[in-house]
């Protein structure tokens, strides 16, 4: 049932979803500091 283009859109949707969630990670993290500095 596994076809290359079903193989091939999963690869492109793990790889254009993880720059999002490192980009949230990122915030997450600098949001954390900034609100630890503050205190």
């Amino acid at each position: 049932m596994h076809t290359r283009t079903k193989s091939t859109s999963d690869c492109r949707e793990k790889s254009s979803l993880s720059p999002e969630i490192a980009i949230a990670l990122v915030f997450r993290i600098a949001a954390a500091m900034t609100i630890s500095n503050a205190c």
